[in-house]
């Protein structure tokens, strides 16, 4: 399990007693229904290959619309589902649990992940086929301007 909250606030959460610790990408994705990561390349899901059968894997790094679709594409080859998870708000914001998920890909996975983005933040919003998260992504960062 890879994580930057704070252990308290991971104990007390509902998702640690069903979190499954592993030092490896692979690991995880071996022992888990859904990976959540934002780690991608070499030591990233490409590296996972043949153990996506039957797999959710949400991808929570802000990275270009074009690279999410070949994320997955290849995910999706592999038997696995996909979902790009783009979080949207400050530290402030994380520490009111105020944080708004913005979601794309797989629409039955986003389903599944409901209690986990309830638990990051206030909402979430499904958006629609992978790419269209990262796309609102920048347009609101655009918008937003430097912080």
């Amino acid at each position: 399990m890879y994580h930057d909250l704070k252990k308290e606030v991971l104990k007390s959460s509902f998702i640690y007693d069903k979190a499954t610790d592993s030092s490896t990408l692979k690991g995880s994705t071996l022992e888990s229904d859904i990976v959540f990561s934002n780690v991608v390349g070499n030591c990233g899901i490409l590296k996972a290959g043949d153990y996506l059968e039957g797999k959710g894997y949400v991808e929570m790094t802000s990275i270009n619309p074009k690279d999410s679709q070949d994320i997955c594409e290849m995910i999706r080859s592999k038997g696995g589902r996909y979902l790009e998870a783009q979080v949207q708000g400050s530290k402030r914001e994380a520490d009111d649990g105020t944080l708004v998920v913005l979601t794309a890909g797989d629409q039955a996975l986003f389903l599944d992940c409901q209690s986990c983005f309830k638990a990051m933040g206030k909402t979430s919003f499904y958006l629609g086929p992978a790419g269209a998260a990262s796309k609102a992504s920048l347009i609101l960062q655009i918008i937003k301007g430097p912080a």
